[in-house]
């Protein structure tokens, strides 16, 4: 009998006391910032977000799950731990959501140029010659720069070779054997710091084009099959004669 007296007092101790903790207050705002203010130059680039949930007075709530998202992560994607990564030019919005309240930040994806590199960067060439080089221009993690404006070329010798708007060079006829000089690219406010490098060598053969041909298919129904490639060198003036030609297979274990 005392026991049965003593189970409805615990009980109302209980319900007395309460079973849960302390409840924290509600969302009223996210705080949303970033690690860096600058747009971001090159594609790859990162910038760390970071999210607070804040309550109606502006104190940080602590354990409250941020979520994040892109307008376009095709521009500037982002993770759930806030981290944003530019993938192409442009501009997208990050949201950073919580309990129905959101704050929101405007990214910006432009590339600048940072480096401009020059190809061929070298030839061996007879005097007289006239060269094709192509410039590419770089962002600082070595992606091309879309939209990068046309090259403006000159050379550091220009008593030596001079090269037109499309990077065709020409050499002096009188160029004396020995000599070198560049071909340089500039882009912007960057100039080409390496690359396009002319010796002049009056036994040079110049090879601008390489054609490769095969003698039958190339592809191939069982191992072992074997096809007959050839290849043939051009430049400007026409064919060119007496090339050795250097083969190789971008996969040894399927074809060699």
């Amino acid at each position: 009998m005392p026991l049965r007296r003593a189970c409805p007092f615990a009980v109302l101790v209980l319900l007395a006391c309460g079973g849960g903790g302390p409840s924290r207050p509600p969302v009223a705002s996210i705080s949303l910032t970033p690690g860096a203010a600058a747009p971001l130059t090159s594609l790859g680039d990162t910038v760390q977000l970071t999210a607070t949930a804040l309550d109606a007075s502006g104190a940080p709530i602590a354990g409250v799950g941020i979520a994040y998202s892109s307008s376009d992560a095709t521009i500037a994607a982002v993770t759930q731990g806030g981290l944003v990564t530019a993938v192409a030019n442009g501009a997208a919005t990050i949201h950073a959501s919580a309990e129905g309240k959101e704050a929101t930040l405007s990214v910006t994806v432009a590339q600048v140029v940072a480096k401009v590199i020059v190809t061929p960067t070298g030839l061996q060439v007879p005097p007289g010659e006239i060269p094709l080089f192509h410039a590419a221009a770089l962002d600082a993690r070595d992606h091309a720069v879309v939209s990068a404006p046309a090259p403006v070329w000159t050379t550091s010798d220009a008593a030596l070779a001079t090269v037109a708007t499309d990077g065709r060079a020409t050499v002096s006829s009188s160029a004396p054997t020995g000599a070198t000089v560049s071909a340089i690219a500039t882009v912007g406010a960057v100039s080409s710091a390496s690359g396009g490098v002319m010796t002049v060598d009056p036994s040079a053969i110049y090879v601008e084009t390489i054609s490769v041909t095969a003698s039958g298919a190339t592809s191939f129904s069982s191992l072992n099959q074997t096809v007959q490639l050839s290849a043939s060198g051009t430049n400007p003036h026409g064919p060119v004669t007496g090339v050795t030609f250097g083969w190789s297979t971008s996969a040894p274990a399927v074809s060699r």
